[in-house]
């Protein structure tokens, strides 16, 4: 059995970061065109790829693990391949992340003065990004593969053009874009500085505050763009330059590739979107496209003309639920499961991809089901759950079973779902809100796992011909209408539950004319493996299956909610009290209230829930990204029965680059939560009894 192949093939499904050709081989001479072989586009003709290509802005959204970051480079590769545009890559996160290790010097000794620590990290932020295009920009040019300074005529006098822009852009990037910050502080002696600038500076950072530039991309009319802080980096002068680049070497376009958007804060987007994005999607017309992999329900707030963009889904709901049956979903997904495992087997392994399964009592296509199931069609999820098959069967040469990917997918559950809640309650960096509201989401998913529990054994007592032949029904699934799927966001963000298709309402309201469609979601296979919960429907059942009322779980919901939260009116001689069903209705009005004229609403906590994220804050010690490595390493250990691991492969488990990790556990070493070995580079690292024992406390993870 080929083992140590079929380990890379896992490995390979379950890549975090920007996905470069050399992560996908150790040749480096076949590393490129591996990277557009390994490519299996979820829809047919490659269709996700030729959308991302089209010359407009377009946002890649999808969950974690679905695949975007292979997406947007295998559209580089295609990019670099014809030469008719130019490319660049940032990651928003890895951006952010080394903001805060990194020492910026903006040349201003007393900016501490006029600005909060949250500001500077801000400027910080800007700088970095602005700094990363134009370093992105100066790297595609000096790359000869790309056929930048080849076969073009009066390429003696291009060249020289070239050069001299690119000397302009390299200046812009080292000093004056920078220096601008001392510039629009400052007044004409240095300890003066001008109030109403500060003011405008600090709105910008915080809010957003109007201001102008011009077009620069030689359109008739000028972009009245917004932004203080655009002003401060010359964002219309980069532009220029970049567009200027682009007449020169005879391209088309400027595709910007940003990753990891979603993983900035609101705030932090919305100072992006203003002061980045906007101004060069605005006034780089037609010739800048932006292409931004987003989360759902992340990307807001947006600064574009909305004809002007498009959003581009890559989960599955949105690809194959939205407007197919149940059944024609499972198959389309099922096939994409089969073509990725297929194509991955072909250019990793010696064998098929069958040869790694047990075909006894069961067909490929029977395991290409459950892996749908197990994963969700999350190339990432699928990875994990495969490696962790590799680790139970195929290191002792034992085929895979379906009780193996049973097990597998129960182990990714505990592993890299049911943590995720505990992780954010014991990290020092949440406040008080966000803890409460991570109670609530673990309150919410408890009362629906405990509702299908019981009616794993409630409903087959009933008279209904869907039960009444079950010992114990399958309860994996359940439906709750349009209006309330708001609340589910946040559980199907961390994985515990899963969109899967729309479904007809069996009872009509009064006032509806048809049967509304509800949404029919899914708990995590892995979750109904860990709670005994039945996945599915029996074989002999139609989908109809799950239009039974008793899977209708609205009311469980809102009951859930009800106990936690609820709407109140900030007017204090109003103060009236609502139900947090209405919070629909509410948001349609601006949270206006309607017992007053000039209240308006917000959400509030139970009093409990706030004493108890009192309570948790006071106890907590470690960041959420100390939690994240200190964890990622005990699970990497322990996996691979390694005693210590380095950044890189940390950097494998989780989503922060190696560099952030060996500065966040040089820090953990010297506050005794991480042993270091430095005997070789690169340094290795495991946990301390200190940091096992903050594991099973605060996480209340059992060894």
């Amino acid at each position: 059995m080929d083992k140590d192949n079929f380990r890379k093939l896992t490995e390979s499904l379950s890549l975090y970061h920007r996905i470069t050709a050399n992560k996908y081989s150790e040749n480096d001479s076949n590393c490129d065109e591996l990277l557009k072989e390994l490519y299996v586009d979820i829809l047919p003709d490659e269709g996700i790829l030729k959308k991302v290509l089209e010359r407009k802005t377009t946002f890649l959204v999808g969950r974690k693990g679905t695949g975007k970051s292979t997406v947007i480079s295998r559209a580089q590769h295609e990019i670099h391949t014809f030469k008719k545009d130019i490319c660049i890559y940032i990651n928003a996160k890895t951006i952010y992340k080394s903001c805060e290790i990194d020492e910026v010097n903006f040349n201003l000794s007393n900016i501490d003065d006029y600005l909060t620590n949250d500001e500077i990290l801000k400027l910080k932020l800007l700088k970095k990004s602005i700094n990363s295009l134009c370093e992105n920009m100066l790297e595609e040019l000096e790359k000869e593969d790309y056929n930048i300074f080849e076969k073009i005529s009066n390429k003696l006098v291009r060249d020289k053009r070239l050069d001299k822009v690119m000397n302009e852009l390299n200046q812009l990037v080292e000093t004056p874009i920078f220096t601008n910050v001392n510039r629009i502080l400052k007044t004409q002696t240095e300890s003066s500085v001008s109030e109403e600038i500060i003011t405008e500076l600090k709105a910008s950072l915080n809010t957003g505050v109007d201001g102008s530039i011009k077009c620069v991309s030689g359109e008739k009319e000028n972009y009245d763009y917004s932004h203080t802080l655009a002003r401060i980096f010359n964002i219309s002068e980069i532009i220029s330059k970049f567009i200027t680049i682009l007449d020169i070497c005879n391209r088309n376009n400027i595709f910007i590739f940003i990753d990891d958007y979603s993983e900035l804060s609101r705030g932090e987007r919305k100072i992006f979107m203003d002061t980045i994005i906007a101004p060069m999607y605005h006034i780089g017309v037609d010739k800048i496209n932006f292409k931004i992999a987003c989360y759902p329900n992340k990307i807001a707030p947006l600064n574009l003309d909305s004809g002007k963009y498009s959003m581009t889904s890559i989960d599955l709901y949105d690809v194959y639920g939205q407007n197919n049956s149940i059944s024609v979903t499972e198959k389309l997904a099922t096939e994409y499961i089969e073509r990725l495992l297929t194509n991955r087997a072909e250019k990793y392994c010696e064998n098929d991809i069958q040869h790694y399964f047990d075909l006894k009592n069961n067909s490929m296509n029977d395991y290409y089901k459950i892996l749908h199931k197990v994963s969700m069609n999350i190339p990432r999820v699928l990875g994990h759950v495969l490696n962790n098959c590799y680790l139970k069967n195929i290191v002792y040469n034992k085929p895979i079973t379906v009780a193996t990917i049973k097990d597998a997918s129960k182990q990714y559950f505990n592993d890299h779902i049911a943590v995720e809640l505990g992780k954010k309650i014991a990290s020092s960096d949440l406040n008080k809100d966000d803890k409460v509201d991570i109670f609530v989401l673990e309150s919410l998913i408890e009362k629906m796992i405990k509702a299908s529990q019981s009616n794993k054994y409630d409903l087959p007592k009933r008279d209904n011909s869907y039960f009444s032949n079950l010992q114990e029904a399958y309860t994996s699934h359940f439906m709750i209408s349009p209006e309330n799927e708001q609340y589910l966001e946040e559980l199907e963000f961390y994985g515990f539950v899963h969109k899967i298709n729309k479904i007809a309402n069996k009872s009509r309201r009064i006032e509806d004319y048809k049967n509304n469609n509800n949404y029919l979601f899914a708990f995590d296979y892995g979750l109904c493996q860990e709670e005994k919960i039945l996945y599915g429907k029996p074989e002999e059942s139609d989908t109809k299956y799950y239009q039974q009322r008793a899977f209708l779980y609205d009311e469980i919901i809102l009951l859930a909610l009800k106990v936690n939260k609820k709407i109140v009116c900030t007017n204090d001689e109003c103060k009236s009290i609502f139900s947090i069903e209405q919070l629909d209705l509410f948001k349609k009005f601006r949270m206006k209230c309607m017992n007053c004229s000039d209240g308006f609403c917000s959400i509030q906590f139970d009093e409990k829930l706030l004493t108890k994220a009192e309570d948790t804050i006071k106890k907590s010690i470690l960041t959420q990204q100390e939690i994240d490595i200190i964890y990622a390493v005990d699970i990497i250990c322990k996996e691979n029965n390694e005693s210590y691991v380095s950044a890189n492969e940390i950097s494998g488990e989780i989503d922060y680059n190696s560099r952030l990790i060996a500065n966040k556990c040089k820090v953990l070493y010297n506050d005794g939560y991480i042993k270091r070995d430095t005997s070789n580079k690169p340094y290795k690292y495991a946990i301390t009894e200190k940091s096992k024992n903050i594991i099973n406390i605060l996480l209340q993870k059992n060894d």
